[in-house]
């Protein structure tokens, strides 16, 4: 079943008890802006996590050394020691043995 609202008439607003105002014409002044609004569309809502990553400061980046590139082997234990200096004779023969 439709709602149906009935419309009522000025006659029978003011039989109701009901008044009217008749308001002065606006006087326009030069003094007034245009009003607009200040938001462009919906808010965007985001976490916390997401508003660190979009306006948090960014990490500091470590200075990475020239050393830390290369491998100290006197530092490493025997059995490491060995088993990385095996390794890199079995490539430098595997490039020699191609080549015979």
């Amino acid at each position: 079943m439709k709602n149906k609202r009935k419309t009522e008439t000025i006659k029978e607003y003011l039989e109701r008890g009901g008044s009217i105002t008749i308001c002065p014409p606006n006087k326009e002044t030069d003094n007034i802006g245009v009003v607009r609004k200040t938001t462009v569309g919906p808010a965007v809502l985001m976490t916390l996590d997401e508003a660190d990553l979009f306006y948090g400061k960014g990490k500091a980046k470590k200075k990475q050394s020239k050393a830390s590139n290369s491998i100290d082997i006197d530092a490493l234990p025997e059995a490491l020691k060995n088993k990385f200096i095996n390794k890199l004779r079995e490539e430098s023969n595997y490039g020699e043995d191609e080549e015979n």
